[in-house]
């Protein structure tokens, strides 16, 4: 039988690397556990933990002996316990001091000789073992090596507990050359310059002047040289894994593991990262990504590793040929890997796999709680086969996005296993938790109240929420949920880092004959159209990747990514425009955009160079200085499009009025966002919304902005009036104007939104309209979304406040079904997520009236964009409104304002 020793102590693990135990062997679950790696002070020279010895007692180690058939007949979920644990310490003491026989040693020149040379008196004659193959009724034992199986004849036998196998159909496989003496009875066994020197009957083998205790000496069985698997893999570099429902050996080979410190390797990874998906990449593909990955600067890279690709079925050999590539690929180029636990397996998500769910339903749900034991057995696995080259773990990504379809209660749970099932594979694991897009301040909230985010390394942001695709959100907007967050939710024992998960930004393209593929639409609007492909250009990626990388570093954000290297292969049709659409650095076919370009520039002027503080930050002008006291340079952009810098090497301001005065050097350089020189450092510069670069500024600008940043959180002034003082808010709706604190206008292009302007008894009135084509529901626009001032209200965590609606009466409508009437209710976001009122029937007749809604709980932090909406969807009618108005509960005005002021 086999057996899995799975709860040893780390400090134990190097006094029982190389113990053999004589006591009966621990039964216990069959669910198969990667194999602990050592300490690097202690670990051997060339392997981690392998099979094929007899019962060894190691972390995470397979164990090979005899078990009674009660043993067999264990629970699958059962797991070791510290009385089991204390079965073999008897032996494991008595089994201390033979610890020296068994490790590598220096042979001395007999014991060498004997193994070398042509056999003497004193070599053991070639001698044919006892065993016998692996019993008929016994099912079969399998060989994977790198994710291939093999077909190896003869069978493998088992002898004494240690597995044997065929010389040849094992090793040549593994890529060694073999050599054998059946005279002298030697084995020579080369792989990677290395030559291992191997006797029939001798459990030693020579390995260049060291002599190396064998598990098992090598046999003849039938004709054939067998010889234990465990250790020629150890000796060779191997790692191997045992999956006890298959009877599967899997042999692989990762290369050597650093054991850094995982915040050593983060700091040393610098701020900046891409996210690359491999899940389809063939090999030479792993390669240019990874290449360019560091070609442009990254010094870390963040990836998937896909439950779906590493087990496409329930309990299946885990498939890591793919990810031990990556790994050991970016290792190689001093790549630091931050690894994405999940998607669900196709066979575990809450979704059927029927025709009624697409991949992206199969892939973003969330695992069905019957397979929460196979969800924490994947991190397990995952986390301790990478735990010395995956330095952060990110639990899901957009994980309440429209896909997921799950409450917080189910993410947290499972971001609760996550962390259970990583610290056991490794206890120094860093686990960060992701929201679902849009800085979603109450998602952060609700997990800080459950207790998570105590237990959590950080959250990784989105700052651009996928709700609605195609819509402009100005990187300047997230300065205050970054802000709020660093304020109101973090501290030191609520939450250590604040990283951006991803930035994306589509970009749009026309086909050489004028035309715009289908792929990025599905909206037949041209007007929509036309707006969509002026906004999301190639330079519009460029320049949103600049303005919102260094605000975030302004922000306090450790590090951050962008959202993909490479454009993905396939889309779903979202309406207007699918937001992951050609939004990689690169295309498809590796070619770089002028976001590529923008990314090197970033990393080349900014990686080693902290942010340390605002030359200017406000409605007109962002100016954000960063330096290493050896360079400073500044990233500077006009807000609404249009303003002035004045650069002067001479020292001496201008003071030109309504300008930023940026005091250079000589060398100073004025760059544009892809690094090319577009001026010198002297002179008016027109600034625009497209960011440029001024380099190598002098020192007394430096120290300017660095007293006005005065190490607070960056935070906007609005272009909007302050209405922190403002008894209320209100918005009536007409052709012009209207906005006194509420704003609507900005969201005329969102899905669904009422556009129809109408004058109906003496109003002005926004008309929310059904759709009229029984076949296409989805063809009204029932919603009018709404953006509360956030100097009158922001992420007040629940405060209560009054709505109050007008609406204009609804005629009656008769129909086959009876009187067809209007109605509508309020979305809004709240500390337990998005919550509707009760629905609001409008009552017909002539003439304007008023709906009041208390809100007890109302939690406006910009969620998706906006705060809360008019809700029309079911009515049977259109309806006009004219006027909304919010008013807030005065006693915690002080809370709920935010007022803020600009740095000149």
């Amino acid at each position: 039988m086999l057996f899995i020793q799975s709860v040893v102590s780390r400090q134990k693990f190097s006094r029982l690397s190389a113990t053999r135990v004589n006591a009966a062997p621990v039964p216990i679950s069959p669910v198969a556990t990667e194999p602990e790696t050592l300490p690097k002070s202690s670990r051997p020279s060339v392997a981690t933990v392998f099979l094929c010895a007899p019962a060894l007692v190691l972390t995470g180690a397979i164990l090979l002996g005899s078990a009674s058939p009660a043993h067999a007949k264990k629970s699958p979920r059962s797991t070791v316990s510290s009385r089991s644990n204390s079965k073999s310490s008897d032996a494991v003491k008595a089994s201390d001091a033979a610890k020296a026989s068994d490790t590598s040693k220096t042979a001395n020149s007999s014991e060498l000789n004997q193994l070398s040379s042509p056999p003497g008196t004193a070599t053991a004659s070639p001698t044919t073992a006892t065993a016998s193959p692996i019993s008929a009724s016994t099912k079969p034992l399998n060989i994977n090596i790198n994710g291939k199986n093999i077909d190896v004849q003869p069978a493998p036998v088992m002898t004494t507990g240690a597995i044997l196998v065929p010389l040849r159909g094992v090793l040549e496989n593994l890529g060694a050359t073999v050599a054998y003496n059946q005279k002298e009875g030697r084995i020579e066994v080369t792989q990677k310059n290395q030559l291992v020197v191997l006797r029939i009957g001798q459990n030693n083998a020579v390995v260049g002047t060291k002599l190396t205790k064998l598990t098992a000496a090598p046999q003849l069985i039938g004709g054939s040289t067998f010889v234990p698997l465990r250790s020629l893999a150890e000796l060779f570099g191997y790692s191997v894994q045992w999956t006890p429902s298959t009877r599967l050996v899997e042999i692989s080979n990762t290369g050597p593991r650093s054991y850094a410190d995982h915040r050593a390797a983060l700091r040393a990874g610098g701020p900046f990262g891409v996210t690359i998906d491999f899940t389809d990449a063939t090999d030479a593909e792993v390669d240019q990504l990874l290449d360019a990955a560091k070609k442009a600067g990254a010094g870390m890279i963040k990836t998937r590793f896909d439950w779906a690709t590493l087990e496409p079925t329930k309990g299946a050999a885990f498939q890591w040929p793919l990810y031990d590539r990556v790994v050991k690929g970016a290792r190689d180029r001093n790549l630091v890997v931050v690894g994405i636990l999940g998607v669900s397996a196709k066979w575990a998500t809450v979704f059927a796999t029927g025709s009624d769910n697409d991949q992206g339903d199969l892939l973003y749900g969330a695992p069905r709680e019957s397979n929460y034991p196979a969800w924490q057995n994947y991190v397990k696995r995952v986390v301790g086969r990478y735990k010395g080259d995956v330095h952060a773990w990110q639990v899901w990504e957009n994980p309440a996005s429209e896909k997921f379809r799950s409450v917080p209660r189910v993410y947290r749970e499972i971001v609760r296993l996550a962390i259970e099932s990583a610290q056991q594979a490794d206890s120094t694991a860093i686990i960060d938790a992701a929201e679902p897009g849009g800085v979603n301040l109450s998602f952060i909230d609700e997990m800080k109240a459950n207790g998570l985010l105590t237990q959590l390394d950080g959250v990784e942001l989105y700052p651009t929420s996928q709700q609605q695709p195609g819509v402009t959100a100005a990187p300047e907007d997230f300065l205050l949920p970054f802000a709020t967050l660093r304020e109101k939710l973090a501290s030191n024992t609520d939450l250590h880092a604040t990283w951006i998960g991803g930035l994306t930004w589509p970009v749009l393209t026309t086909l050489p004959n004028g035309t715009v593929p289908e792929a990025q639409f599905a909206t037949q609007d041209a007007a929509m159209r036309e707006r969509l492909l002026r906004t999301f250009t190639a330079q519009g990626q460029a320049d949103y990747l600049m303005r919102a990388a260094t605000l975030a570093l302004g922000s306090g954000v450790g590090k951050i990514f962008w959202g993909a290297l490479r454009d993905a292969t396939t889309y779903d049709r979202v309406e207007p425009i699918n937001p992951e659409y050609d939004a990689g650095l690169l295309t498809r076919d590796f070619m770089p955009r002028p976001s590529y370009a923008a990314f090197q520039t970033l990393t080349r002027l900014v990686s080693d160079k902290p942010f340390v503080g605002p030359l200017a930050l406000g409605p007109d002008v962002v100016a954000l200085a960063f330096d290493n006291r050896e360079q400073t340079n500044i990233a500077a952009w006009a807000v609404a499009g249009h303003a002035k810098l004045v650069l002067n090497s001479s020292g001496a301001d201008p003071k030109v009025p309504g300008t930023t005065y940026v005091m250079t050097l000589p060398t100073s350089q004025v760059l544009d966002s892809t690094g090319k020189v577009i001026g010198g450092s002297d002179g008016a510069f027109d600034l625009t919304n497209r960011p440029v670069w001024i380099t190598n500024i002098a020192l007394q600008t430096s120290n300017v902005a660095r007293g006005k940043g005065g190490g607070k959180p960056l935070r906007m002034a609005p272009r909007q009036v302050d209405y922190s003082t403002a008894a209320e808010v209100k918005v009536n709706f007409a052709e012009k104007g209207g906005e006194n604190g509420i704003f609507w206008r900005k969201y005329a292009n969102f899905r669904g939104a009422a556009q129809k302007m109408i004058e109906i008894d003496g109003h002005s009135a926004l008309v929310t309209e059904i759709s009229r084509d029984i076949f296409n529901p989805g063809a009204g626009k029932p919603f009018i979304f709404l953006d509360v001032s956030d100097s009158y209200l922001y992420f007040a965590r629940g405060l209560p406040v009054t709505v109050t609606v007008q609406v204009h009466r609804g005629a009656a409508e008769g129909g086959i079904l009876g009187t067809r009437t209007g109605g509508f209710n309020l979305q809004y976001d709240s500390p337990a997520g998005l919550k509707f009122t009760n629905w609001q029937e409008v009552e017909t007749g002539q003439g304007w009236t008023t709906y009041t809604f208390k809100i007890p709980d109302a939690s406006f932090a910009n969620r998706d964009g906006y705060d809360f909406k008019i809700n029309t969807l079911g009515s049977k009618q259109d309806i006009a409104f004219g006027s909304i108005t919010v008013r807030r509960d005065d006693t915690r005005q002080a809370e709920a304002a935010q007022p803020a002021t600009a740095v000149q």
